[in-house]
């Protein structure tokens, strides 16, 4: 490809960003089509003046991560009717000018949980930022019941009250609270696991083993130690792969107006988990 004067930028906005693999999906299926796309990391910690640069720039695109999903909104033109109902984005499209936020995470997370039956069934989630909206959303649709459990209180509060959750609490005494609730789906939507915290878990092992299944929503690496506990105390676990393919495909849709093509995308987002191994 090469880069000139009619080459549209898309991109992606958080921090950190090291862990990212949205560049990789995103340009690969850029090449696919034969667009001139590139798309393009860009840690900060200024999303308003990223938000700014996007609108005075005419970029196409830019993909919103934590801990950004929520503080975004104030500077957009207008949010599609499922960002609206979650408060949180992932993604902001440029329209001639016009800035709309959508949340793509919503397909990641249901195809992620598609053959997982949760009417009645106790579910613990740990976290309540941008993409805690989305897994209380898409349980709340499933018929489970809802337990969050947060650093901070408040946002727990807040989060349990939007989506009609049975219970929220801070991470004090965490294990004994999960132990508590004898949970069949435990979800980690919290950075922990990633990053500087990877070979971290806010769960014991004891208290992991508890559960039936254990879903975490990170994505890289796709094998955290919640997963890995998991996996050894014989839980179904379901690793953030799908959750991040899915989400990223929607993008793709959304900004291009092509198809994803999802054999490549999954192809390079593993051979891209392995380089980094």
């Amino acid at each position: 490809m090469i880069i000139d004067k009619e080459t549209k930028v898309c991109g992606i906005i958080g921090y950190p960003l090291e862990h990212t693999l949205s560049p990789a999906i995103h340009n690969a299926a850029a090449q696919y089509h034969k667009l001139n796309v590139v798309f393009l990391a860009f840690p900060t910690l200024d999303p308003k003046g990223a938000i700014a640069g996007m609108r005075a720039l005419g970029w196409r695109e830019l993909t919103v991560t934590m801990p950004y999903k929520e503080k975004v909104i104030p500077y957009l033109d207008e949010l599609d009717s499922v960002a609206e109902v979650l408060g949180n984005v992932n993604t902001i499209i440029n329209e001639k000018g016009k800035l709309k936020g959508y949340n793509t995470d919503i397909t990641g997370i249901e195809l992620s949980l598609a053959d997982v039956r949760l009417k009645g069934k106790t579910v613990v989630l740990l976290g309540a930022g941008g993409v805690s909206n989305t897994v209380a959303f898409a349980i709340k649709k499933k018929g489970g019941s809802l337990h969050i459990f947060n650093r901070e209180q408040r946002s727990a509060q807040l989060l349990a009250k939007r989506f009609g959750a049975s219970s929220w609490s801070n991470l004090d005494n965490l294990d004994q609270k999960v132990l508590e609730r004898r949970p069949y789906l435990i979800i980690n939507a919290t950075p922990v696991g990633m990053g500087k915290l990877r070979g971290q878990s806010l769960l014991d092992k004891k208290t992991v083993a508890g559960a039936k299944v254990v879903f975490d929503s990170i994505y890289n690496p796709t094998a955290t130690k919640l997963l890995k506990d998991a996996q050894a105390a014989g839980c179904r676990v379901i690793n953030g792969r799908t959750m991040f393919l899915g989400q990223g495909a929607r993008q793709f849709e959304l900004w291009s107006g092509r198809p994803a093509p999802m054999p490549l995308l999954a192809k390079v987002f593993d051979a891209s988990i392995k380089a980094r191994r």
